[in-house]
């Protein structure tokens, strides 16, 4: 047989392994966050297939905004059309989820300090 005649696919231990050139290129489609758990998700297509990728996210407490969208955008699949994904856009979200996360907290100081004043003045009272 010719090379050139042989389909672009390789045989390994009886399965069908697609090279590069035979890999469909996934399509961004939309992005989402998650607040609680922390969570980054992205929804691509293949052309056939819906998919969602998701991203547990580890906030610290000086977040680096633009390192952790690279971060995040390293973490989706190597076929991905990545003209599709705008770092602004995640930058953007992570933002919002970085509010949300303060937001969050203040309101759980918020609840503390209310009940430890509340649980003073009784025992005051007593």
């Amino acid at each position: 047989r010719a090379s050139s005649l042989r389909p672009a696919r390789a045989r390994a231990r009886g399965r069908v392994v697609m090279t590069d050139a035979d890999a469909p290129t996934l399509r961004p489609k939309r992005y989402a966050i998650k607040f609680n758990p922390p969570r980054f998700v992205l929804e691509y297509t293949d052309g056939v297939k819906t998919r969602t990728r998701s991203v547990s996210l580890r906030i610290p407490k000086d977040p680096d905004v633009p390192r952790m969208a690279r971060a995040i955008i390293k973490t989706f699949p190597r076929r991905l059309d990545f003209n599709g994904v705008k770092p602004t856009q995640v930058e953007r979200m992570l933002v919002r989820l970085l509010e949300h996360e303060t937001r969050a907290a203040a309101k759980a100081r918020a609840v503390a300090n209310a009940a430890e004043a509340s649980a003073a003045s009784a025992s005051g009272a007593a």
